[in-house]
């Protein structure tokens, strides 16, 4: 299982360079899983003070995101988050407080709150218009808050484990073997087709797979069309952007789910026809 779920995370935080400012948040009730690791660390250092004008150079915002995780306080860490903060595929990504109070175990574990009290603002490093970032990458935020932890507690890998199994258990046999991996899902607007992407990992040459499906198929059915394809990383931003094709037709879309109007690009022959989509979970949208 680590041996997987080390190239499935791999993958992942790759996928997950901050892309600027994020979404507004709501106020709810403080979950259970958040109490419970802080009792855990209550031993541990009190991180610095924050203050309006921090010494180290760091903005007030990232400080509290030191702080909220220093302190295991998911009640505060919520009130610093830009929305939504992507989780590895497919477990749901956190889209509001009341999430991140619920899944703040699938994040942080007692030794990474550990590090985190022990480490002094300072650790935190600027780069850029990337924002500020922390342990090598593990932790980014800018001045709006917490952009993206790119980990995951033995908790959260555990239950990335057997979400990745339960969801390979429900395909149609033939799709299920060859070490594939789900890796995200995206549904046509309008007529509802349902494109499921997965991964298959090798060192320096990883392979994708695109199955499409009718609207109201079931999650065993076999699908429609089945196009292996690859993943490309390009320009500074650096944009990711899959082309699966088959022979006769090739798909083109962006992995970028922060795009405002997602749409991928359907090229047969001399024809290129373009469909609208949004990320989806395939459980969520299958029968």
């Amino acid at each position: 299982m680590n041996l997987f779920l080390g190239l499935l995370l791999t993958l992942f935080l790759s996928a997950c360079a901050p892309k600027g400012p994020g979404r507004s948040v709501s106020a709810v009730s403080e979950s259970a899983h958040g109490r419970q690791v802080a009792r855990r660390v209550a031993s541990a250092p009190v991180p610095e003070a924050v203050s309006d004008t921090v010494e180290a150079g760091v903005p007030r915002e990232v400080a509290l995101v030191h702080q909220a995780i220093a302190t295991a306080d998911a009640a505060l860490l919520s009130r610093h988050v830009h929305y939504p903060l992507r989780m590895p595929y497919p477990l749901k990504d956190i889209t509001d407080q009341r999430a991140m109070r619920r899944d703040f175990h699938l994040l942080f574990d007692s030794p990474f709150i550990r590090t985190v009290s022990q480490s002094p603002l300072s650790a935190w490093k600027e780069m850029g218009w990337r924002g500020w970032m922390f342990d090598s990458g593990s932790l980014w935020a800018d001045e709006g808050g917490l952009i993206s932890v790119n980990r995951l507690s033995a908790e959260g890998e555990k239950a990335l484990y057997e979400a990745v199994r339960r969801d390979l258990s429900l395909l149609h046999p033939s799709l299920q073997g060859g070490d594939w991996t789900p890796y995200t899902c995206l549904i046509t607007r309008g007529e509802g087709l349902v494109y499921r992407v997965d991964a298959h990992y090798a060192d320096g040459d990883d392979e994708f797979r695109l199955c499409v499906y009718p609207k109201g198929s079931a999650a065993n059915a076999l699908p429609v069309k089945v196009l292996k394809g690859k993943l490309d990383v390009e320009g500074t931003l650096r944009t990711r952007l899959f082309e699966f094709t088959d022979g006769e037709e090739t798909i083109t879309f962006s992995d970028d789910s922060n795009e405002d109007k997602p749409a991928l690009t359907l090229t047969k022959g001399d024809k290129q026809t373009r469909k609208s989509f949004r990320f989806c979970y395939w459980q969520d949208v299958m029968r």
